[in-house]
């Protein structure tokens, strides 16, 4: 079946057409700041070297397998030896990963300190869906929980975990776009990563927001996040550099922007989600940074 995501592509491309097409690209361009053509070529060639790597390139963007795996990698204090050099780096040393990392633990703590009051939940997209998986209460097996994707292959690896964890009986799994579900006063609480930074049109978030506040009962709680502008695009950037490696920031923005050119740059700040959230009716909206201040994370209720 051919559906279109904001978030990836649904058919990869061969490598040879994937490498040359980068290639071309970067070499159309111009010489950016820091980096030449030729050295950006260099990264193209030790990105091809492994599967996050490709993919990435690929896809522009990544998928819940993905983010599943780089929120569950352990840090190492040495490179393992099946890991390419600069693998290593983006998993260890990259801004955008540990706040991801840091974003993902913010998530399970709001979730787990809940749960035991959950009857249903909602993750959407769902992904992996570590979230709840990971949670730590018996509770879990007696609450309902739903899962909602527009990624088949994900959601096939996200059933395969239901059943690793014995919680076949109290998961459902959907395939959809979450902008067209309909659920309607469902569920305590509501878990979202991952759209809204792939959307620059403030409409189409604000609506997503609404059918998540549709979604939820009355004291029902939302738990999502989004990406701040970093300071390379904006002087109100929340980044808290004492936190950042520049060096690192500045590969990331070669790599991301110059190499990849990634889709996930709809920032926003703080100010215009409260706004967002407030327009279709959350309250008691709350705001936990990472350390960083890259990748914020929101509780708001119904």
């Amino acid at each position: 079946m051919s559906v279109n995501l904001i978030t990836h592509r649904t058919s990869p491309r061969s490598r040879q057409a994937l490498f040359e097409k980068t290639r071309h690209r970067i070499l159309s361009r111009k010489a950016t700041q820091n980096r030449s053509p030729q050295q950006l070529l260099l990264l193209l060639d030790e990105l091809m070297k492994f599967e996050l790597g490709v993919f990435l390139l690929d896809n522009q963007g990544i998928n819940g397998y993905w983010i599943d795996h780089v929120v569950n990698w352990v840090p190492t204090a040495q490179k393992p030896p099946e890991m390419s050099e600069l693998e290593y780096i983006i998993y260890s040393q990259f801004p955008s990963a540990l706040a991801t990392r840091e974003r993902h633990q913010i998530f399970l703590q709001l979730i787990q300190d809940r749960i035991d009051l959950v009857q249903c939940a909602l993750s959407v997209p769902c992904g992996l869906m570590s979230e709840f998986f990971q949670l730590n209460s018996e509770h879990i097996f007696s609450t309902h929980f739903v899962g909602l994707d527009l990624d088949e292959r994900v959601l096939e690896l996200t059933q395969l975990m239901a059943e690793r964890k014995g919680m076949q009986e109290n998961c459902e799994f959907y395939w959809g776009d979450s902008w067209e579900m309909n659920f309607d006063n469902e569920f305590d609480l509501l878990s979202s990563n991952g759209l809204n930074f792939f959307e620059h049109d403030d409409e189409k978030v604000i609506e997503l927001y609404q059918l998540f506040f549709n979604a939820l009962k009355t004291g029902g709680s939302l738990v999502t996040s989004f990406l701040t502008p970093p300071p390379l695009i904006s002087s109100v950037s929340p980044w808290l550099m004492e936190y950042i490696d520049p060096d690192m920031m500045d590969l990331e923005n070669q790599l991301f922007s110059d190499v990849i050119d990634v889709h996930w740059n709809a920032y926003r700040t703080e100010d215009q989600t409260r706004h967002q959230l407030e327009s279709v009716g959350f309250k008691k909206i709350r705001f936990i940074y990472d350390k960083a201040h890259i990748f914020p994370t929101v509780l708001a209720e119904k």
